[in-house]
C-alpha cells in the first residue's frame, strides 16, 4: 500500500517523506532505488528527498565504487579536493584528537608516510574535531606531515557523511581509478597492503 501511495502522489513532499520514515530500514536497496526514481523531479532538491538519496549513496558504500568526489578546508587554509589527487594510491585516514585508538593507531600511518610518500601514493587526513586548537596540537604532538583537513562538524560534515563515517579510527583506499580499494585498514596490515599494491602497480 505504502509503495503506491508513493507512486500515485509521487509530485507530492508525502511520497519521500514516506520512504524516509517508513521504508528505508524495510527496502531492499534496489526497491528504494526503483521507488526513488518514480519521484516528480521536482522533489529533487527538497530536504527529505535529499536526505533519502544519502541514505541510499550509503548503502551503496562498498568497495569498488566510486569514490565520492569532495572538497574540504585544508589546515592551512587551502581547498584539498578529492580530483586533484586521481591517479594516485590514496589513503584518507579519519581520525579526531579526543580519540585514544585514533592517537595509538596514529604512529603505524605516520610509518607508512615515510616509506611510502612519493611512491604515487598520498595521505589525506580528515579530522573530526570540533575546535582547531586541539586538532593542530595533536597534529604537531602526533608528527602528521601530510595534508590535514577538518570543516569541524565531526559526524556530519559532508565528508563524514559521503564516506559513511560512523567509528574512528577508519580509513578508505582509494585506487588510481578513483575506486575505493579497500575500507577500515590498520597497523601491519595497513603498510603491508599498500607497498603490495604499490609494488605491483609499478610492475604494470
Amino acid at each position: 500500500m505504502e509503495k503506491n501511495m508513493v507512486r500515485f502522489y509521487n509530485d507530492q513532499a508525502f511520497a519521500p517523506f514516506i520512504m524516509l520514515f517508513e521504508m528505508t530500514n524495510e527496502l531492499s536497496l534496489n526497491e528504494l532505488k526503483e521507488l526513488r526514481g518514480q519521484l516528480n523531479e521536482k522533489l529533487n532538491d527538497h530536504p527529505y528527498t535529499k536526505e533519502l538519496d544519502e541514505i541510499i549513496a550509503n548503502k551503496e558504500f562498498r568497495v569498488g565504487i566510486e569514490a565520492p568526489e569532495f572538497y574540504i578546508k585544508g589546515m592551512d587554509g587551502e581547498n584539498i579536493e578529492l580530483k586533484n589527487f586521481i591517479g594516485k594510491y590514496i589513503l584518507l585516514d579519519f581520525w579526531a584528537s579526543w580519540c585514544g585508538p585514533c592517537r595509538n593507531e596514529m604512529p603505524n600511518v605516520v610509518k607508512l608516510c615515510k616509506e611510502c610518500k612519493g611512491k604515487n601514493f598520498e595521505i589525506i587526513g580528515i579530522s573530526l574535531d570540533q575546535k582547531p586548537e586541539p586538532w593542530k596540537k595533536a597534529v604537531k604532538d602526533l608528527k602528521m606531515t601530510w595534508p590535514q583537513a577538518c570543516d569541524f562538524q565531526v559526524w556530519y560534515g559532508p565528508v563524514a557523511r559521503r564516506y559513511n563515517l560512523t567509528a574512528v579510527p577508519y580509513t578508505v583506499l582509494i585506487n588510481p581509478e578513483g575506486k575505493i580499494e579497500a575500507l577500515n585498514l590498520r597497523g601491519e596490515e595497513l603498510i603491508t597492503t599498500i607497498k603490495t599494491l604499490l609494488k605491483n602497480n609499478k610492475k604494470k
